[in-house]
């Protein structure tokens, strides 16, 4: 089988399991205990192409609004969101990363078809994409065998993909979130004030 049937293969296989499930999400990086004593935490959005960008932007997923966001939910619950300089200055680099992958319109348009060899219908005027997000917790770890050195390193992550409207992956997005916080929260629990 050459490249390029595989590589269709491996689209429409995506795009049937987010259409019959829309979203699916799983955390692989679960451990709550790797969040303790963290204090602050920068935040960043990976860029996408920026034809890309500029169609999400049109739908109304900018990535730097998506980005602020993010960081307005994590002070919300009590978290210290570091800026860029204080971010490159801290001694502790923890960052969460979401990154984000969006398959364009008009590749599922030309390359998508149903089992039956049929070509999918063109979405309507809310234009459906299919995605991967995935959310991951970085901080500075030491070797074991080395203490010396000093690494960045996921110690959190989850992820999620599907096939739904902008609207929807913002939601999803905002749940990834919601679930890291819980878990910070679990690891980090706030001392009981005594009277």
């Amino acid at each position: 089988m050459d490249n390029g049937k595989s590589y269709v293969y491996f689209i429409v296989g995506i795009f049937l399991i987010g259409m019959t499930t829309h979203s699916i999400s799983a955390t692989e990086l679960q451990d709550v205990s790797s969040l303790y004593g963290v204090d602050s935490m920068f935040v960043k959005v990976s860029d996408l192409d920026p034809e890309i960008q500029k169609e999400l932007k049109k739908g109304g997923l900018d990535l730097r609004l998506l980005n602020y966001v993010i960081e307005r939910k994590l002070e919300n619950a009590g978290i210290r969101v570091l800026s860029d300089d204080e971010y490159q200055s801290h001694q502790q680099k923890n960052m969460l990363f979401l990154k984000l992958q969006i398959l364009p319109q008009e590749l599922i348009q030309k390359h998508i078809y149903s089992v039956d060899g049929v070509r999918l219908p063109k979405s309507g005027p809310e234009n459906r994409y299919l995605y991967m997000t995935r959310l991951e917790f970085h901080q500075s770890v030491f070797l074991q065998q080395n203490p010396d050195i000093k690494v960045l390193a996921v110690t959190w992550g989850t992820d999620s993909l599907g096939y739904r409207r902008l609207l929807r992956i913002q939601e999803d997005i905002n749940g990834l979130v919601d679930a890291f916080i819980s878990d910070f929260k679990i690891a980090n629990p706030k001392p009981v004030e005594t009277k």
